[in-house]
């Protein structure tokens, strides 16, 4: 049984609470904003979540999101067939994760975090930051890996999110691409058993956009 529900998700975290605030913060216009949103969710959530959403997204724009994320640079694919929110001069979130360091094939950022973890399973170490010197900044600012008893957490921080367009993509591509690549990657590179623990995100700017708040309010 889901008992994840889109719709009661955006309307009790933005139009029926008393902490967010209008901010003319982009060229799209003005969005209902919640700074300093933390959630943690666990692999069941996670898939509560997808299948949720599954009922709102593009499903169009999904499989092109999953296709893009390996590529070296992301295209300015629209989400819900409307407008693009990503610059075409932005390097892809999977290109920023798997891209080698130096000369060194298997010196990826991934690579590299998961063997801090090895040297040291409580270290603090464990962290790829994204790209910045870069004309248009990615939504995600960072991901931090630890390992607790048998299993491997994850906090991914986002200086900005949008809940209704990015929110239902996002949480599950990264969590399946990124999270559980990083267990899976770990346990074949040092022969582990670790199993897949919580995923917190972390968003310095969670938000709606006003122009989307009728739809959001339609959805069945």
């Amino acid at each position: 049984i889901c008992m994840f529900d889109f719709r009661r998700f955006l309307l009790t975290n933005f139009l029926n609470r008393g902490n967010t605030h209008f901010s003319d913060a982009t060229d799209r216009g003005d969005t209902l904003s919640i700074r300093n949103f933390c959630q943690t969710y666990t692999l069941r959530d996670i898939d509560n979540i997808q299948a949720s959403c599954n009922k709102y997204i593009n499903q169009d724009c999904l499989q092109e999101e999953l296709r893009a994320f390996d590529e070296r640079r992301h295209p300015n694919t629209p989400r819900h067939g409307k407008w693009g929110i990503v610059a075409k001069d932005k390097l892809s979130y999977g290109y920023q994760f798997l891209k080698p360091r130096g000369q060194w094939f298997f010196s990826s950022p991934l690579t590299l975090a998961l063997r801090q973890l090895d040297i040291n399973p409580n270290t603090r170490k464990a962290m790829i930051q994204m790209d910045v010197a870069q004309e248009e900044l990615t939504c995600l600012s960072s991901v931090v890996f630890y390992i607790s008893g048998s299993e491997m957490h994850s906090t991914f921080v986002f200086r900005s999110l949008d809940a209704f367009n990015g929110f239902p993509y996002d949480i599950p591509i990264f969590h399946n691409k990124v999270f559980t690549e990083a267990v899976l990657r770990y346990n074949t590179m040092y022969v582990a058993k670790l199993s897949i623990g919580t995923m917190t995100i972390f968003v310095h700017d969670f938000h709606i956009y006003q122009a989307d708040i009728p739809e959001i309010i339609a959805l069945p």
